[in-house]
């Protein structure tokens, strides 16, 4: 999601679609604010996005933000120990799990398992309590670096002003498959998990 202008209290406005969809546009709301007119964008150039309208705070509650795992960025260890539970699944797939764990997409589950040296076939349910905690301290590690620097601009994100983010020139292992692991120097490897692009290093974080 975009937004052109940000949002204040009091805002009026109606929704439109816009007369075509260039760079990605879906929606243009056109708002009536205490300083003048001002266009709330919807634009999601990889379609990962939705756009849903409730009737109420509670219906939205109700339906969106309670099916949410608890935000990767408040959530502690022993939750995170509880939520990945006995899951025999991939400790990656249940990361981006957004039911499981709130905020954590493909870029930085990669870099989190990484940093915390688990391999992301590791089946979730198998992580040692001394992994889980590497685990914990990695996400938040990397989602603060992540939010500080606006975001990993390696297609076409911007923020909600424009501006590219700068995580790509931080990133270890993502997009670096056959460079050296900037921790050990193996060759970083590409593989594919959840269905999604997967860079891992084989020294760093061992096979199951």
């Amino acid at each position: 999601m975009q937004t052109a202008q940000g949002l204040m209290a009091g805002e009026r406005g109606r929704a439109k679609p816009p007369a075509a969809r260039a760079d990605h546009v879906h929606c243009v709301w056109e708002l009536q604010t205490s300083r003048g007119n001002a266009q709330l964008v919807i634009r999601d150039p990889r379609r990962f996005g939705g756009l849903w309208v409730f009737d109420s705070v509670d219906e939205l509650l109700t339906k969106r933000w309670n099916v949410l795992g608890l935000d990767a960025l408040t959530i502690d260890a022993t939750a995170l120990s509880q939520q990945l539970g006995n899951s025999n699944r991939s400790i990656k797939a249940a990361l981006m799990d957004q039911s499981c764990v709130a905020g954590i997409g493909n870029i930085y589950a990669d870099e989190a398992l990484h940093q915390a040296g688990v391999h992301p076939l590791r089946p979730a349910g198998d992580l040692t309590p001394a992994e889980v905690g590497r685990l914990h301290r990695a996400i938040r590690s990397r989602l603060r670096a992540g939010v500080a620097a606006g975001g990993s601009s390696i297609d076409r994100y911007r923020d909600a002003l424009g501006r590219r983010g700068s995580m790509q020139d931080q990133l270890r292992v993502h997009t670096h498959a056959g460079e050296p692991c900037p921790r050990c120097g193996t060759t970083v490897l590409k593989s594919r998990v959840a269905g999604r692009g997967t860079y891992h290093c084989p020294r760093c974080q061992p096979a199951p």
